[in-house]
């Protein structure tokens, strides 16, 4: 038999959950057995925020740098060394406030996360590329120099759209290399500049321009915001964003908004206490917090929704799909509905007989529309071309 189970990123059968169970009691000796966190588990329920208890369902943890092979080429940004310390005394502060918390105890930072010497212990064992506006001296650090690309943007409504990008690369005493966003992209890019005059030879990418005989004006598929110069090499990276000033958006494979994305609350953590929320049948109240009941001798956590008249509505966390953010700008003083009245349903009923009746004004433009002769345009050319290929977003095929 095959057990095909919900992808976590730890095992979820029956016996990695027992071990669970177990390391529980031996990291938190003094926990409450009602303690929700270990009740979801022992009933097989996924909580909210389990990914912190992650290490209770291994003997041994692992870190990304385990995986890495040895001669990967990391990058890291200047002040990570800052940003890496102030992440651990977020997390330690975290752990004081909440450490003695028998009903929601939490693990230490130092079994959850790589401390701050022991990150960039690892972090020594790779050969590394660090982005900075700083000069490195010592260990061996080699520094390339960059500069900023002039202003090649082009230009529609100039004589020669391209003036500015063909001045700079017959001055340029070096190679120069055109990032496009997608190959798409770079199709178009390319009929757009041999209309100007410039015909870029095709790379693969990085690799292949710097090898020898590589072309002197290529273009490449690379999700590049900014171009720059490399006067040592005397190489320039030109992108998208310099030639046209704004970056293509990428929008074809983005997965289609659900009513949830914007709306809805993915986990209990953006939940915050005494911000009003819509329940979808019973309408605005203001979420309280969590509170843990007893039922038929199971305890469960509930959020508490508290709507006008001190009225409380109890809602298991398991139906978070039900609850939405409140859309209106004053939130301290949002209407509160009144449990057990038609105020809420009313409202409902008249928002969908709105949208009834607006789509139906459509339908009835959108038929006038069609009923009318179109004129047809001269194509423009040159105008038009120049405006096709600043397009900021990627077009649907």
């Amino acid at each position: 038999r095959i057990e095909l189970l919900p992808a976590h990123e730890f095992p979820w059968h029956k016996e990695a959950r027992s071990g669970f169970r177990n390391r529980w009691f031996e990291h938190f000796p003094h926990a409450d057995r009602d303690a929700p966190v270990y009740q979801d588990v022992s009933n097989g329920i996924t909580p909210p925020g389990i990914e912190y208890y992650l290490p209770l369902f291994f003997e041994q943890t692992a870190t990304l740098f385990d995986y890495l092979p040895q001669q990967t080429l990391v990058f890291t940004a200047d002040g990570l060394n800052e940003a890496a310390e102030a992440f651990s005394v977020e997390t330690r502060t975290r752990y004081e406030d909440r450490r003695h918390d028998r009903l929601r105890p939490i693990l230490p930072p130092t079994e959850l996360f790589l401390q701050t010497d022991d990150l960039f212990g690892k972090l020594k064992q790779f050969p590394r590329v660090t982005c900075s506006p700083h000069t490195r001296d010592g260990g061996g650090a080699v520094n390339n120099q960059t500069e900023a690309l002039p202003d090649v943007a082009m230009d529609g409504r100039a004589a020669d759209p391209a003036g500015r990008l063909k001045r700079f690369i017959g001055e340029f005493d070096g190679r120069v290399l055109i990032c496009a966003e997608s190959s798409g992209r770079r199709e178009a890019l390319i009929d757009n500049l041999e209309d100007q005059g410039l015909k870029p030879a095709t790379v693969a990418g990085w690799a292949d321009f710097l090898a020898d005989k590589a072309p002197a004006l290529a273009i490449t598929v690379a999700s590049m915001e900014q171009g720059l110069v490399l006067p040592e090499q005397k190489i320039a990276l030109i992108t998208e964003t310099a030639l046209f000033g704004e970056r293509v958006l990428q929008r074809r494979r983005r997965a289609k908004p659900t009513e949830t994305d914007d709306a809805g609350f993915r986990d209990l953590s953006e939940l915050r206490i005494g911000a009003p929320v819509v329940h979808i049948d019973h309408g605005v109240g203001r979420y309280k917090g969590l509170e843990t009941l007893t039922a038929g001798g199971e305890s469960n956590e509930f959020l508490t929704l508290e709507y006008a008249g001190g009225s409380k509505l109890y809602v298991p966390v398991s139906s978070l799909h039900l609850i939405s953010r409140y859309a209106g700008t004053d939130e301290e003083h949002a209407p509160l509905h009144k449990l057990g009245t038609d105020r809420w349903s009313n409202a409902k009923q008249k928002a969908l007989e709105k949208i009834r009746d607006t789509a139906a004004e459509l339908l009835d433009v959108y038929a006038r529309r069609e009923a009318r002769k179109g004129f047809q345009f001269e194509d423009p050319k040159e105008a038009y071309r120049a405006f096709a290929a600043g397009f900021p977003f990627e077009e649907t095929p």
